[in-house]
């Protein structure tokens, strides 16, 4: 046989090197690196698909997008954030688009118990499709993995997989590996980047920049304070908290660091201001809107299963109707929010919306200002219909750390929260009982007044001393938690003086006998 010679010319050895390339990045051929153009241009593709709701075009596309992107360029940040966003849309409106993340997760599961060159970013990635997927049994079943068999990459890789196992109870895995000086360094480079204006979106302001930094920072620290909060170290817990308001100044709030030492660990999967997939116009409000026409289009389009225009309308609703119509005020936060509920059990984005909406209520208490009162009865409603807490046990805490003189008018509101959120303690250190029970008063007279009500003056006075045991009741769960059992029976018993002796309170009575009040309006 012969054996043909083949001279090693310069751009032979080229096409060599780009073939072991796409090798070593794991490809099954060897490919050549897309310029950033083309790249930057199958993700917009991939966007405008979406919007269309060419589901399976558009996951086509962001399966392509994923793997191109993969080479070193500028789409790190895009490519395990807004691009992952997409393709869980897509996933959800088109299940094999969901089996493609799901494998994309699998494979990027494989490489970092492969080891090696490359498997720190397999590992970001592994945390960032999990985020997506809300599967942080995943991260943390890689994690366990790790620390059996290298012990030293699970060090290195323990603050990514931190949430995972804040979300999974599995923190005492990482609870050896947590480092609150090297965390507070990271947190300080992270805020500088975050400022920089080279980096964040377009169309970002300074004030947008300035909130999404803080918003980074503080989902940065909260899962390290949720593991130390969960694993008895508290003190650590609200020194590192303490720290990282020092870095930002006073003004800063870190609403979900606070949550987590209040004992509300972060939500596994919670991406923070990544702004929402572009989907086509759905609804828009008419020049001279009514609310009363504009409520019976939204239950008819509920009913046609014209979820999204729904949920805009809710949301547009719940920011605009107070100035419209001051009128609206109690339907605002009873019968429209628990029709905005009923939509979330269908539209997940609803959920989300609701919950924003919670979350900016908490960020105006805060705040502060005229505003302050209407938003913590905003922050209040909302969280009764999420049956979550967490938002005002966080503004408590908050509030404690800043502005301590605010705590008795709120506390007086979000009661049943902080008690549901397991912040007796806290709440019965700035109760008010004189003005609980002035606004128990007032709300029996408003409830009992024959002109307000169709039913007869007995039913709506019953009904009325229903309403205020209900209220009351969380004031006496926390008395008898925190062991002032004498407290809460004395409570109870003025509680009657002004709504009538015969009242019947079951819920205050099963209070008094050590059963919390159920928290939430469904």
């Amino acid at each position: 046989m012969n054996l043909v010679t083949v001279k090693p010319t310069r751009s032979r050895w080229l096409l060599a090197l780009l073939f072991c390339s796409g090798v070593a990045m794991g490809q099954s051929t060897p490919w050549i690196v897309p310029s950033a153009k083309e790249v930057d241009a199958l993700f917009q593709q991939a966007q405008e698909a979406t919007a269309k709701g060419e589901w399976e075009k558009a996951a086509g596309l962001l399966k392509r997008y994923h793997e191109m992107s993969r080479a070193p360029g500028p789409h790190g940040g895009v490519r395990l954030s807004y691009a992952l966003a997409y393709w869980r849309l897509v996933g959800e409106k088109h299940s094999p688009a969901l089996l493609d993340l799901r494998d994309a997760r699998d494979r990027a599961a494989a490489r970092v118990r492969a080891g090696g060159y490359g498997s720190h970013g397999a590992m970001q990635e592994l945390v960032s499709l999990n985020a997506h997927l809300q599967d942080p049994g995943a991260t943390a079943d890689t994690f366990a993995w790790l620390l059996e068999r290298r012990p030293a990459d699970a060090r290195t890789f323990a603050p990514l997989a931190l949430p995972a196992l804040v979300a999974t109870n599995r923190v005492a895995m990482a609870l050896p590996f947590i480092d609150t000086d090297e965390l507070l360094r990271d947190a300080k480079r992270m805020h500088e980047l975050g400022m920089d204006r080279r980096y964040g979106l377009p169309q970002w302001t300074e004030q947008d920049r300035i909130r999404h930094a803080q918003e980074s920072m503080d989902r940065q620290v909260a899962p390290t304070v949720a593991a130390l909060v969960k694993g008895g170290a508290f003190d650590r817990a609200m020194a590192l908290a303490t720290s990282a308001q020092a870095l930002l100044g006073a003004e800063a709030t870190l609403p979900v660091t606070m949550a987590a030492l209040a004992g509300q660990a972060p939500r596994f999967g919670d991406l923070g201001d990544l702004p929402a997939p572009k989907l086509e116009p759905v609804w828009t409000p008419p020049a001279q809107p009514d609310l009363d026409v504009l409520d019976r289009q939204a239950r008819a389009d509920l009913a046609a299963g014209r979820y999204a225009q729904v949920a805009a309308y809710h949301r547009w609703y719940f920011n605009n109707a107070l100035g419209i119509d001051p009128a609206h005020s109690g339907v605002r936060l009873s019968f429209a929010l628990s029709h905005w509920r009923a939509l979330a059990e269908l539209y997940p984005p609803a959920l989300q919306d609701m919950r924003e909406a919670r979350d900016a209520a908490a960020a105006q208490v805060r705040a502060g200002g005229p505003a302050q009162q209407q938003a913590v009865r905003d922050l209040v409603a909302l969280e009764l219909h999420l049956a979550d807490p967490s938002g005002s046990a966080a503004t408590a805490l908050w509030l404690q750390m800043h502005r301590p003189a605010d705590l008795p008018a709120f506390v007086s509101r979000a009661l049943p929260a902080l008690v549901a959120a397991g912040n007796a303690s806290l709440a019965m250190q700035h109760f008010d009982e004189p003005l609980v029970l002035a606004g128990i008063q007032r709300t029996f007279n408003g409830l009992s007044d024959r002109a307000r009500s169709d039913r007869g003056p007995e039913e709506t006075r019953r009904s009325a001393q229903a309403f205020v045991d209900g209220e009351a009741a969380p004031a006496v769960s926390a008395m008898v938690q925190i062991g002032q059992a004498e407290r809460a029976r004395a409570f109870v018993a003025k509680v009657r003086a002004l709504i009538g002796a015969d009242a019947k309170l079951p819920e205050c009575e099963d209070a008094l006998r050590g059963f919390a009040p159920l928290f939430g309006r469904g």
